[in-house]
């Protein structure tokens, strides 16, 4: 990719990411090799990767919406019980707090209330 500070990517062009990391308040899209691009200049079109990690619920577990604010029912239960094995995809930093991406992913689980297995 070159020079990670000045690299261009061309408009309509495709890129894989490997996670996602908050930078001074702004979300980014990890390309490698330390190189990022800003999660604004993304159209979002992502395909789901099926990469998971297998996690336990330490104790009982509310889940979350993107802006980190708790939903009522997720598949049916207002919460997820201690001892629970789910597969996770991913991390995202909410308001300065670690979440695990559910799938769909626009739901989450705070990084506090799993063990990776």
């Amino acid at each position: 990719m070159g020079s990670a500070k000045y690299t261009t990517i061309a408009k309509g062009e495709t890129v894989n990411s490997n996670g996602t990391k908050t930078i001074d308040g702004v979300l980014y899209y990890s390309l490698g090799g330390g190189a990022y691009i800003k999660a604004a200049n993304v159209d979002g079109k992502a395909e789901e990767s099926e990469d998971s990690t297998s996690v336990k619920l330490i104790h009982n577990a509310y889940v979350y919406d993107e802006n980190g604010k708790r939903i009522k029912k997720y598949e049916g239960k207002a919460k997820l019980t201690k001892g629970t094995e789910i597969d996770v995809y991913g991390t995202k930093t909410i308001k300065g707090t670690k979440y695990y991406a559910l799938k769909p992913n626009h739901y989450y689980v705070k990084g506090s209330d799993v063990t990776v297995k």
